[in-house]
């Protein structure tokens, strides 16, 4: 079978099958042995006999089926990747030195999980085949020792998917191919089905398949953001979890909750009979105030401490600063020095009624001198025994969040990290933009080793649970004593830059709201909105894709291919698109009805301060992208992004002000410096 070359083993069907076919992998690194193929026995070394730089990646979810069916000798157990072949790396990289390429490419993927699209080589020399892959694009942080598994999403309503696999019809899995795994879990909008029997793949597509028999199938109903935060990686009609949370939490709900396929009829009358019912309940119970009206009582409320004490802000920002808290778990609020960051901060904690006095509040200054979490967390003294906490208090603020947690009306606590980036955050910060990722369940962060010796470890326990009554905001200032943000950290981050009103404008808005002989303080807001319960009531229950067109997502689809094809490691990602539609459905609603943001002033918004910071280097590198401009009036010269924006498919969907702006600033910047910030 050696003598056999590749082509005759396999299709060409099938071959490009699994080079469009997806797997999640991770960095090889501590693994036990590597192919002997490279310089050196190392994860990422120069390749034998040829130029460029080779690196072992190991697949953590199921490779495609061609490739766990080969018969013939596989020389290595994990997939190679080389630099040289489009790897996706960013363009700067080709002007490293080799050493320092080696350096780069751990950077980038070390730690990590992508995506990437298999490919099976063959070499005629030495008769062996190889798995090769290209670079999809980035996910999030990898977990040691978890394996994932794919779940094809549909693009159906739930009626037409059911009918289909009752009647046996055509079922197309758009971004999942014949080649990969016979799909075990299939989630249509929030129902996930599974104890399937057998699929029909049918020769004349490739993505399509046909349920034989639909006995046994089952469905449940998910928490769309449970379910949301378990997700490990994914595209719009293909998800990745950890087969860990679909073994033991889907698959106890298929036994306690799973509804039979001869059921789902009369389930759904039920379920509209529970609806109908839950509303007669709650016009009952009239005299508790409806969540979004105490949110709008709670903003009126931020908006008039900030007033009175001084900080003189348009009202957009503020309910987009709150939008933005609500939906991801870390906010950034950036500008020009003394702008009163910190202190709108602090007054948000205020009128949710929370203080450092009662513990559920901290600010916490940053140094330079930071450069490890021990610096914030305090370490284990090895020699006596004893933990010693950090001076900056974190380590007890994050246990008395942890106790309130616990309780039935546990308070949200927030930590506000003052000027940020005057150390590099992904160095002292590093445990917390990991955990962030997880699901609340498993946020639990590790001070020393569960074997070591700790006299006071009543006091300061092994691990921490990071609950989600807890939110992180950052600060910082955009000037030459600041460190950047990397793309890991921006991909995670609202970065919000408020607007200051003119003079004219600030005296308006006090004159507007009469308060001038009131003094507000966080006692005033005692308790009324910082429980988790109330702050937890204003998170919308809506699927983020809920809140898109198809028209949109093919806007924002041409937006991705414009930044991925300067940057490879760039682009508007999964993560991204579900954070906008997460952002979309929070913004809070007026007592009029409307959004208390119009719509396409949010999207805008959003793209400022969740794509366009990324967007930043030098001028050999961005300049097609970003465009030059000679001077303030002048829009950016030969920009494809300010081009995007005013398409007038980009008008039916915003006029992108704040984005155009911002560009506007960048090609400034590029055109005197060299370089966008």
């Amino acid at each position: 079978m050696s003598e056999i070359s590749i082509e005759k083993l396999f299709s060409t069907s099938e071959l490009e099958g699994v080079k469009n076919s997806f797997v999640l992998g991770t960095l090889a690194v501590n693994e036990s042995y590597y192919p002997s193929i490279g310089e050196s026995q190392e994860v990422i070394t120069y390749a034998k006999n040829s130029s460029g730089i080779l690196f072992f990646i190991k697949s953590v979810s199921p490779d495609p089926i061609p490739i766990e069916e080969i018969k013939g000798p596989i020389y290595n157990d994990y997939y190679i990747g080389f630099d040289n072949d489009d790897m996706g790396f960013g363009p700067e990289y080709k002007h490293l030195q080799p050493s320092e390429q080696i350096q780069y490419i751990r950077k980038s993927l070390e730690g990590k999980l992508f995506l990437f699209n298999p490919k099976l080589t063959y070499n005629e020399k030495n008769k062996r085949y190889y798995k090769n892959l290209k670079i999809f694009s980035p996910e999030g942080n990898y977990q040691d020792g978890v394996t994932y598994i794919p779940v094809p999403k549909v693009d159906m309503s739930v009626e037409e998917f059911e009918q289909a696999l009752l009647e046996g019809m055509e079922i197309e899995f758009k971004q999942y191919n014949h080649t990969m795994p016979t799909p075990r879990y299939v989630q249509c909008r929030d129902y996930i089905y599974s104890n399937f029997e057998e699929w029909k793949k049918h020769p004349r597509t490739k993505t399509t398949r046909t349920l034989i028999n639909p006995k046994g199938v089952k469905r449940i109903k998910i928490d769309e953001e449970e379910h949301r935060d378990m997700l490990a990686a994914g595209l719009e009609y293909l998800y990745f979890f950890p087969i860990n949370y679909m073994q033991q939490t889907i698959d106890k709900m298929f036994q306690t909750e799973g509804v039979l396929c001869e059921e789902w009829g009369k389930s759904e009358k039920d379920l509209v009979a529970g609806k109908t019912e839950a509303l007669n309940v709650e016009k009952v119970v009239e005299e508790k105030p409806h969540a979004h009206l105490l949110e709008i009582e709670f903003l009126k409320a931020f908006e008039k401490l900030a007033l009175e004490k001084g900080l003189y802000y348009k009202k957009e920002d503020l309910i987009n600063f709150h939008t933005s808290v609500k939906t991801s778990a870390l906010n950034i609020l950036a500008g020009m020095s003394g702008t009163g960051k910190t202190k709108l901060a602090t007054l948000y904690a205020e009128a949710l009624g929370l203080s450092q006095k009662n513990n559920t509040l901290l600010v916490l200054p940053i140094s330079p001198s930071y450069t490890e979490p021990q610096d914030l967390l305090g370490h284990l003294n090895v020699s006596t025994g004893l933990y010693s906490p950090g001076e900056t208090g974190l380590i007890d603020f994050l246990k008395e969040a942890e106790k309130s947690a616990k309780k039935n009306n546990g308070q949200i606590h927030i930590l506000i990290m003052d000027e940020i980036n005057l150390s590099q955050v992904e160095h002292w910060f590093a445990p917390f933009i990991s955990l962030l990722e997880l699901d609340e369940k498993e946020r639990e962060l590790r001070l020393y080793s569960k074997n070591a010796v700790c006299h006071n470890r009543s006091d300061y326990p092994e691990t921490i649970h990071i609950h989600d009554n807890i939110i992180f905001i950052g600060t910082m200032n955009m000037d030459e004593t600041t460190k950047d943000f990397s793309d890991r950290l921006l991909d995670r981050a609202n970065i919000v830059v408020p607007t200051k009103l003119s003079f004219k404008e600030s005296k308006q808005a006090l004159q507007s709201i009469g308060f001038e002989k009131q003094e507000f303080s966080s006692e005033d807001f005692k308790d009324a909105y910082g429980t988790f319960e109330v702050f937890n009531s204003w998170k919308s229950k809506k699927h983020p894709w809920d809140a898109f067109e198809e028209h949109e997502l093919e806007f924002f689809d041409q937006l991705h291919e414009i930044l991925h094809k300067v940057d490879q490691m760039k682009g508007f990602s999964f993560r991204n698109i579900v954070r906008m539609g997460d952002y979309l459905n929070h913004i809070p609603v007026g007592t009029n009805g409307d959004l208390m943001i119009n719509r396409r002033d949010a999207i805008d918004l959003f793209i400022k301060q969740r794509i366009l910071t990324k967007v930043r280097g030098p001028i050999e590198v961005y300049e097609e992208l970003i465009g030059t401009q000679s001077s303030a009036q002048d829009v950016p010269y030969n920009s494809r992004l300010y081009d995007h924006f005013t398409t007038e498919e980009a008008q039916k969907i915003s006029d992108f002000t704040e984005s155009k702006k911002e560009l506007e600033r960048k090609a400034r910047e590029l055109g005197m410096n060299g370089y966008a910030s």
